[in-house]
């Protein structure tokens, strides 16, 4: 009698200064600018659709919230609370989002990197989970800064420059971290380091889960063109 084919596993992603990740984890702070990667991830979601994950200019995010791909029933977005509330210290913060579930983490900031956000990457990391960091709104950035200094404008340099801060904000307790710099706009995700991004993530993915995060990412792909 032959076994039935084995079936994956559902895949999970997560988010909390903000984390965002796939079982995964995606962190992040209380920042009413601050890009969610939720919504990003799936495509043609705009931001007031039902099912897309809440942003606002206060904190929308107090417990552990998934939610469901659209097109793909594999995947699952956790949306994490920020780390370093009241109501989610640094104490009992690993144990009240259930971390062991998430397969890494993705800690996502509009402007700079805090004390919360690298202790969480130490911690995260210790239990044998990948940390990434993403920068996001960098399209605001560029347009302020094409708009204060247009002669000596240079989007590359600038890229270049918020890289730079937000690495030195990190290094220092994680040598090797990396910074993947992004649009905040829904319908502009192919931009800067997305796909890099994207790639990255994909190499970290566990061989059984891969498959069902390249058909996602296929289908944002199509969605988009």
């Amino acid at each position: 009698m032959s076994s039935s084919p084995r079936v994956p596993p559902p895949v999970t992603i997560s988010r909390a200064s903000h984390v965002g990740a796939f079982d995964n984890a995606e962190t992040h702070s209380i920042n009413p600018n601050d890009f969610n990667l939720l919504n990003i991830s799936e495509a043609d979601k705009q931001a007031d659709d039902p099912g897309a994950a809440l942003t606002g200019v206060i904190e929308t995010t107090d417990c552990v919230q998934d939610y469901a791909h659209p097109e793909n029933p594999n995947l699952t977005f956790y949306d994490l609370p920020g780390v370093g509330t009241p109501n989610f210290p640094q104490a009992t913060y690993l144990e009240k989002v259930n971390y062991k579930q998430y397969d890494f983490f993705i800690i996502v900031s509009c402007k700079h990197f805090t004390e919360n956000d690298t202790w969480l990457a130490k911690e995260v990391k210790k239990h044998g989970k990948s940390v990434f960091f993403v920068r996001t709104h960098v399209d605001q950035d560029l347009a302020n800064e094409r708009r204060d200094r247009p002669s000596t404008y240079d989007e590359t340099k600038v890229l270049d420059r918020i890289r730079k801060n937000c690495l030195d904000s990190i290094q220092a307790t994680d040598a090797r971290a990396k910074v993947f710099v992004i649009c905040g706009l829904l319908s502009q995700t192919t931009k800067f380091d997305y796909g890099q991004m994207v790639e990255t993530l994909l190499r970290e993915y566990p061989p059984y889960k891969r498959q069902a995060m390249i058909l996602t990412m296929t289908m944002n792909c199509k969605g988009r063109a």
